[in-house]
């Protein structure tokens, strides 16, 4: 008797999101479930290959192994925070900024700057493919 309660309570939510799409031309409307997941952060945090940033140096090169090493400093909540892409425009320039201030006094100056010019031609494209899709 309960779950026929909590099956008009759940239509009776569900009401104004369908009138809404019937004013808006919809014919019919389509529920469908949504299970809410919860987000795992691995015990060490992510790994240096889950950032963008590590895909982005050449494999096992001198460059690649010494951020690499950087990033491993890191605690793991922050290497679990770089695994993700930023979601505003101001936060590219935030990351890279923080590249440089991490990454330069452990790489040499060529490598620092072969690095962050990688970065930064990076975060453009991005900018510019979001920019384009409207995100």
């Amino acid at each position: 008797m309960i779950a026929i309660f909590q099956d008009l309570a759940a239509t009776a939510r569900l009401f104004p999101a369908v009138r809404e799409a019937r004013q808006t031309g919809a014919s019919a409307v389509q529920v469908q479930p949504v299970f809410p997941v919860k987000e795992y952060i691995p015990q060490g945090g992510a790994s240096w290959y889950d950032t963008m940033e590590g895909t982005l140096l050449p494999y096992n090169s001198d460059v690649e192994r010494a951020a690499h090493a950087v990033f491993l400093t890191f605690p793991p909540a922050l290497r679990h925070k770089l695994a993700f892409t930023p979601e505003h425009r101001g936060e590219w320039a935030e990351r890279l900024r923080f590249w440089r201030n991490v990454l330069k006094p452990a790489l040499s100056p060529d490598a620092y700057l072969f690095a962050i010019l990688r970065f930064s031609a990076h975060y453009r494209k991005c900018i510019r493919r979001r920019s384009r899709m409207g995100v």
